[in-house]
C-alpha cells in the first residue's frame, strides 16, 4: 500500500511538470505569431542568369506554386526591383523574366515569390555580369597577315581570330559603285575579292560573344583597309599565271613537257616545256593568261637546262586586253597571220632576232620599252616562234618570268 501511494505521488509530478512545459511552449508560440503568424511560399528553383548589353534576363521554375502570384527581384542591395505577374500553378512552370537597362558590371540579384495576402517565400540569390561599352572597348579587330592587290581581285590572308569571335564582316564599294557586306566564319582565313571597286576602302570589323549563353553579340567598329594598286615595277605572281589553248597553239606536251611547267619556278631539265612531233613546228604559238591586267614591262627567258641549241632564235611577243574573237585561224606562218591577229585585237610589243648562238643554260631578257613606248594594259600573252637555233624541229623550254606595272 505504502508502495503504491509512492507512484501515485511520483505520477502527478510528472503531470505537473508536463503542463508547465506546455505551458512554457505555448507563451513561445504566442510571442513568436503575436503579429501574424508566417507562412512561407514556394521559393524558386533552378534559377539561370543571362547576360546582355546593359540588359540580363532571369530564368527560374516554379513547382506546384499555387499560392504565387508574382514575383519580385531585386539588385543594387534592393535599391532597384522588378514586379512579374504569374499564373497559380500546382505543376511544374519556367519563368524567364526580363532586366532591361541594367548597368554594366556585376550584379547580386535575389528573387522573392509572393501571394495576394503578401506572404512571400525565402529570398534566393543569383549573380550574373552584364556588359556594355567597357567591354566593346576591350574587343580586337583582326589583323591582316598579307594583303594582294590586282586590277582583277583581292586576297587577304588575316590572322586568326580572338577567343569569343563568332563571325567577321567585310564591307566595300563594288566596280558597279554598290555597297556590299559580306559575313564570314571567325575560322576564315583566307578571302578572294573580285569586285572591288580599286582605289576605295574595305571595311572591316569582328562580332564576339562574351558567353555561350549571353542575349547579345557584340561588334567592333568598322576599321577602314585602303584597297590600293602597288606603284612601279613587280614580278607577276607566277601562281596566277595559266596555259591557254587557242587554235593551233603547241602546249609543249611532248616527253612529259607541259605549258604550265613554264610557270612554276622549277628550273630543272625534267621540268619544261617540250615539242616533239614532226609537225609541231616551228613556226608555233603558244599562249598564257598573266592572272591580271598590266602593262608587261619585261619578260626573261630560259632555256632547258643543257639544252640551249633547242631555244627558240627568232619569234615576236603579242598582247591583248580580250579574248573574245581573239582566235587567229591561219597558220602563224601565213604570211596574212599578223594582220589577222591584229585584227582579232592583238598587238605586238616585242620580237627577238637571235644573231649568236647560245651556248650553256641560255638566258634572254627582253625590255619591252625598247619596242613599245605606249604600253597598254592586257591579261593575254601570245609568243609565235618562227625558227629554233641550228633548224631544230624541236623547241625546249625551262621557264618564263614577266615583269609589269599598273
Amino acid at each position: 500500500m505504502k508502495k503504491t501511494f509512492i507512484y501515485i505521488i511520483l505520477i502527478l509530478i510528472s503531470c505537473m511538470g508536463f503542463f508547465s512545459a506546455c505551458e512554457d511552449m505555448y507563451e513561445v508560440h504566442e510571442k513568436f505569431v503575436e503579429n501574424g503568424e508566417i507562412l512561407y511560399l514556394t521559393k524558386v528553383d533552378s534559377v539561370e542568369f543571362f547576360a546582355g548589353n546593359n540588359r540580363g534576363e532571369v530564368q527560374f521554375v516554379l513547382d506546384n506554386a499555387i499560392k504565387v502570384n508574382r514575383v519580385v527581384i531585386y539588385w543594387n542591395n534592393k535599391m532597384d526591383s522588378i514586379v512579374t505577374e504569374v499564373e497559380p500553378t500546382a505543376g511544374m512552370d519556367t519563368v524567364r523574366i526580363a532586366l532591361n537597362d541594367l548597368p554594366e558590371g556585376s550584379h547580386q540579384l535575389e528573387i522573392v515569390t509572393k501571394d495576394i495576402l503578401g506572404n512571400k517565400s525565402i529570398g534566393v540569390t543569383v549573380f550574373g555580369v552584364t556588359y556594355g561599352d567597357k567591354y566593346k572597348q576591350i574587343l580586337k579587330h583582326r589583323a591582316v597577315q598579307e594583303l594582294k592587290v590586282t586590277r582583277i581581285k583581292t586576297d587577304i590572308a588575316w590572322m586568326n581570330s580572338a577567343e569569343k569571335a563568332t563571325a567577321f564582316e567585310l564591307k566595300y564599294i563594288n566596280v558597279e559603285n554598290e555597297e556590299v557586306v559580306k559575313k564570314y566564319e571567325p575560322s576564315e582565313n583566307m578571302m578572294t575579292i573580285t569586285d572591288i571597286k580599286i582605289g576605295t576602302n574595305i571595311s572591316h570589323r569582328m562580332h564576339y560573344l562574351p558567353e555561350a549563353t549571353a542575349l547579345d553579340t557584340f561588334q567592333t567598329d568598322w576599321l577602314e583597309l585602303m584597297i590600293d594598286l602597288p606603284t612601279g615595277e613587280f614580278e607577276l605572281d607566277k601562281t596566277q599565271i595559266k596555259g591557254l589553248a587557242l587554235k593551233n597553239d603547241n602546249l609543249g606536251e611532248s616527253w612529259g613537257g607541259s605549258i604550265s611547267k613554264l610557270f612554276d619556278d622549277i628550273l630543272d631539265n625534267s621540268n619544261h616545256y617540250h615539242t616533239g612531233q614532226w609537225n609541231d613546228g616551228p613556226p608555233l604559238t603558244f599562249t598564257f593568261d598573266l592572272g591580271d591586267i598590266v602593262k608587261p614591262t619585261r619578260i626573261k627567258i630560259d632555256c632547258r637546262p643543257g639544252q640551249a641549241a633547242r631555244f627558240p632564235k627568232n619569234f615576236d611577243i603579242w598582247g591583248t586586253s580580250d579574248l573574245t574573237d581573239a582566235e587567229t585561224d591561219l597558220s602563224c606562218d601565213d604570211p596574212g597571220w599578223e594582220a589577222e591577229a591584229i585584227s582579232k585585237g592583238w598587238t605586238k610589243i616585242a620580237y627577238h632576232e637571235g644573231i649568236v648562238a647560245p651556248s650553256g643554260d641560255a638566258t634572254l631578257e627582253l625590255n619591252f620599252a625598247d619596242f613599245t613606248q605606249n604600253m597598254q594594259p592586257m591579261q593575254y600573252v601570245r609568243i609565235r616562234v618562227n625558227n629554233v637555233w641550228d633548224n631544230s624541229i624541236f623547241l625546249n623550254l625551262g621557264e618564263i618570268t614577266m615583269w609589269g606595272e599598273y
